[in-house]
């Protein structure tokens, strides 16, 4: 079907209007960002603008600034993190996880069952892609340290079924991958 140049004006228009908002927006989110700059919901904000417009990778590195300025941003660690997760850059998520773990004020800012979710997942991963597990020579301390981490998640508060789920499969195919049991008294 062929569009009339009056439906092409309006079309035209509505994409005017997408881009002006966009910019709207992100001067918005920059303003923040140098009036409060200390604030990590400013570098948030200006993520979940990028990343609400598809354009995800200066998302990303929104979240990586953030990363590197703040000495604590555990909302931004946390959507950094699980973009990492997602993309299978478990060597780039490790530290930032470990970090998140080891702060006790983290847990005060974020979903604790989940950081502890993701610490496993990602040991899981990277225990999955070894060498050692290529040639069943896994450490059990090293499964141990999977274990433990589901432990943690299983345990804190708001955890999500499906997330609970999720953790046991992944202790199942462990256990049964590598014969070492996960504690029926460490399930809640």
């Amino acid at each position: 079907k062929e569009i009339t140049i009056g439906e092409f004006t309006i079309i035209l228009s509505y994409f005017n209007y997408i881009i002006s908002s966009f910019k709207y927006f992100s001067s918005l989110a920059k303003e923040y960002q140098e009036k409060i700059p200390d604030e990590e919901d400013a570098w948030l904000c200006e993520f979940e603008i990028y990343d609400g417009t598809n354009q995800r990778e200066k998302g990303v590195a929104v979240l990586e600034e953030a990363t590197a300025k703040f000495r604590f941003c555990p909302r931004c660690w946390l959507r950094y993190v699980d973009i990492l997760m997602d993309r299978g850059d478990y060597e780039k998520a490790e530290p930032i996880i470990r970090k998140m773990c080891k702060n006790p004020k983290t847990t005060e800012k974020i979903n604790a069952s989940y950081m502890y979710f993701l610490d496993g997942q990602c040991k899981l991963q990277k225990l999955y892609n070894s060498d050692a597990y290529d040639n069943d020579e896994v450490d059990e301390k090293d499964v141990w340290a999977v274990y433990k981490a589901f432990k943690r998640a299983l345990s804190a508060r708001g955890l999500r079924e499906n997330i609970k789920s999720q953790i046991e499969e992944y202790i199942l195919a462990l256990s049964s991958e590598t014969g070492i049991e996960f504690p029926d008294e460490w399930r809640n």
